[in-house]
């Protein structure tokens, strides 16, 4: 989820004339900047060097992204009769070389956009490992495809990358939809 959006349910015995429609709506998008109002970040270290600055609402906006690919990539599907969910990753890693090639190059990037948005070195370390590991022993023939279905390192390094930026305050956690109610009186 990138961003709660705000619902407008209105009760009303006749419909909004133009004006009240225009100013409900402006009190919505009002209570969504002052939700998500892009305040910058403190400058964050980029690759070699180059400095980016990125407001919360991108960096969430990248985290939900990287969330959505690690769920794609080892949580997407439920398997038939069980309560396991599996994702490309297991898949793909059927196709004997190529398979563990791609998807650790999925992983790779995950940990590349992690470091753009600023991670620590030793985060990007921890994120490498899972990496390392789930490439390693998932280009074993089977046995890997199994651990690949189980060990889900990209969903693993989207928590630790979460985790820091939460800790730092720079994404919006992710919850419920905000509703707000518009009602008319008199």
């Amino acid at each position: 989820m990138i961003a709660p959006s705000i619902c407008i349910r209105a009760r009303v015995s006749r419909p909004f004339t133009r004006r009240e429609w225009r100013q409900a709506c402006v009190a919505g998008a009002r209570a969504t900047a002052a939700l998500f109002a892009a305040r910058p970040v403190p400058m964050l270290r980029g690759m070699h060097g180059v400095y980016h600055s990125f407001s919360a609402r991108e960096t969430g906006q990248s985290v939900a992204r990287l969330e959505a690919l690690a769920r794609l990539m080892d949580s997407q599907f439920v398997l038939p009769g069980t309560n396991l969910r599996i994702g490309l990753d297991p898949l793909v890693g059927l196709i004997p070389v190529a398979g563990d090639l791609i998807s650790g190059l999925v992983s790779t990037y995950l940990i590349w956009e992690a470091r753009r948005l600023g991670a620590p070195g030793r985060l990007i370390a921890r994120m490498m490992a899972n990496t390392l590991i789930d490439t390693a022993v998932g280009s074993v023939p089977v046995v890997g495809d199994a651990f690949d279905a189980l060990f889900r390192s990209n969903m693993k390094n989207v928590a630790l990358l979460r985790r820091h930026m939460e800790r730092r305050g720079l994404t919006c956690p992710g919850g419920p939809v905000v509703g707000v109610e518009a009602l008319r009186t008199g």
